[in-house]
Protein backbone atom coordinates (compact mmCIF):
# COMPACT_ATOMS: atom_id res chain seq x y z
CA UNK A 1 0.00 0.00 0.00
CA UNK A 2 1.35 3.32 -0.60
CA UNK A 3 0.73 6.46 1.47
CA UNK A 4 1.40 10.10 0.01
CA UNK A 5 3.40 12.12 1.87
CA UNK A 6 1.00 14.93 2.42
CA UNK A 7 -1.10 12.36 4.47
CA UNK A 8 1.16 12.73 6.97
CA UNK A 9 2.21 15.81 7.63
CA UNK A 10 1.95 16.95 10.99
CA UNK A 11 2.12 13.90 12.56
CA UNK A 12 5.00 12.75 14.62
CA UNK A 13 6.42 9.01 14.90
CA UNK A 14 5.82 7.86 18.72
CA UNK A 15 8.89 8.12 21.20
CA UNK A 16 10.83 5.28 21.43
CA UNK A 17 10.41 4.70 25.26
CA UNK A 18 6.61 6.02 25.61
CA UNK A 19 3.74 3.24 24.53
CA UNK A 20 1.38 4.86 21.27
CA UNK A 21 -1.31 6.70 22.16
CA UNK A 22 -4.62 4.63 23.03
CA UNK A 23 -7.33 5.27 21.13
CA UNK A 24 -9.87 8.36 22.34
CA UNK A 25 -13.86 6.40 22.68
CA UNK A 26 -14.88 9.96 22.32
CA UNK A 27 -14.16 12.88 20.00
CA UNK A 28 -12.83 15.83 22.08
CA UNK A 29 -15.60 18.70 22.01
CA UNK A 30 -15.34 21.45 19.35
CA UNK A 31 -15.67 24.21 21.82
CA UNK A 32 -14.84 23.74 25.80
CA UNK A 33 -17.21 21.94 27.98
CA UNK A 34 -17.91 25.70 29.84
CA UNK A 35 -19.10 27.33 26.74
CA UNK A 36 -21.31 24.72 26.33
CA UNK A 37 -23.36 26.59 29.04
CA UNK A 38 -24.08 29.57 26.74
CA UNK A 39 -26.71 26.82 24.85
CA UNK A 40 -28.97 28.26 27.87
CA UNK A 41 -30.02 31.01 25.70
CA UNK A 42 -31.37 28.43 23.13
CA UNK A 43 -35.18 27.86 23.79
CA UNK A 44 -37.60 25.64 22.03
CA UNK A 45 -38.47 26.18 18.53
CA UNK A 46 -35.61 29.18 18.38
CA UNK A 47 -33.60 27.73 14.60
CA UNK A 48 -29.78 27.13 15.23
CA UNK A 49 -27.42 25.81 13.11
CA UNK A 50 -25.50 22.12 14.30
CA UNK A 51 -21.67 21.98 13.58
CA UNK A 52 -19.99 18.84 14.09
CA UNK A 53 -16.32 18.80 14.77
CA UNK A 54 -15.99 21.94 12.42
CA UNK A 55 -16.39 20.05 9.29
CA UNK A 56 -20.29 19.92 8.36
CA UNK A 57 -23.28 21.40 9.08
CA UNK A 58 -27.11 21.10 9.63
CA UNK A 59 -30.04 23.83 10.86
CA UNK A 60 -32.89 22.79 12.68
CA UNK A 61 -34.98 23.91 15.63
CA UNK A 62 -34.86 23.56 18.99
CA UNK A 63 -38.09 20.94 19.96
CA UNK A 64 -36.76 20.54 23.52
CA UNK A 65 -34.24 21.35 26.35
CA UNK A 66 -33.38 20.12 30.15
CA UNK A 67 -33.61 22.38 33.10
CA UNK A 68 -30.39 22.95 32.91
CA UNK A 69 -29.85 23.84 29.31
CA UNK A 70 -26.91 21.22 29.15
CA UNK A 71 -28.82 18.95 26.72
CA UNK A 72 -30.75 19.62 24.05
CA UNK A 73 -33.42 17.92 21.14
CA UNK A 74 -33.12 19.34 17.55
CA UNK A 75 -35.43 18.54 14.49
CA UNK A 76 -32.78 18.95 11.70
CA UNK A 77 -34.64 20.47 8.73
CA UNK A 78 -35.12 18.63 5.72
CA UNK A 79 -36.86 15.67 7.52
CA UNK A 80 -33.41 14.78 8.70
CA UNK A 81 -34.66 13.74 11.94
CA UNK A 82 -34.34 14.51 15.22
CA UNK A 83 -30.92 14.52 17.47
CA UNK A 84 -29.62 15.00 21.15
CA UNK A 85 -26.87 16.79 21.98
CA UNK A 86 -25.32 17.45 25.39
CA UNK A 87 -22.66 19.19 26.97
CA UNK A 88 -18.82 17.64 25.85
CA UNK A 89 -20.52 16.46 22.13
CA UNK A 90 -18.22 17.47 19.06
CA UNK A 91 -20.54 20.03 18.22
CA UNK A 92 -21.21 23.82 18.20
CA UNK A 93 -24.33 25.18 18.03
CA UNK A 94 -25.03 28.81 16.88
CA UNK A 95 -27.98 30.82 16.30
CA UNK A 96 -29.05 30.39 12.36
CA UNK A 97 -31.37 33.21 10.07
Amino acid sequence: MIVKSHFLKGRKAPAKNRPAARRRLYDEPVTPTGQARLWRVFQPGDRIEVIHNGTYSRTGIVHERTPDGKTLWILLDSGMGRIFVTEGDPVALVPYG
